[in-house]
């Protein structure tokens, strides 16, 4: 516990909501702090070992940024830092690699 918000990564936040909250309706946002889209493919990229070429694009500006306090406030629950989960998808993208092939 955190600051009075429990904090877990992605897996445990969904494991959370499906197990403690079946009563929970609608579209939520779940997400860590801002980040742009092009910070956050620059992070999976690095983390997952990939070759591909991440390119930045000005030419059109528009504020996507997930906004999730309408999860945060229904359920007491915040993702950890983007950090914290795309290690944790880079930790279990092999067992997946190896299952679904």
């Amino acid at each position: 516990m955190e600051g009075g918000i429990n904090r877990g990564g992605g897996i445990e936040v969904i494991d959370s909501v499906i197990e403690d909250r079946p009563g929970l309706r609608g579209i939520y946002h779940v997400s860590s702090e801002p980040m742009s889209k092009y910070h956050l493919l620059c992070r999976l990229k690095e983390a997952l070992g990939l070759a591909t070429e991440v390119v930045p694009d000005d030419a059109v500006v528009v504020n996507r940024s997930l906004n999730s306090q309408r999860f945060w406030d229904a359920t007491g629950l915040q993702a950890s830092a983007w950090d914290e989960m795309i290690a944790e998808l880079a930790r279990i993208v092999p067992a997946y690699e190896a299952w679904r092939f």
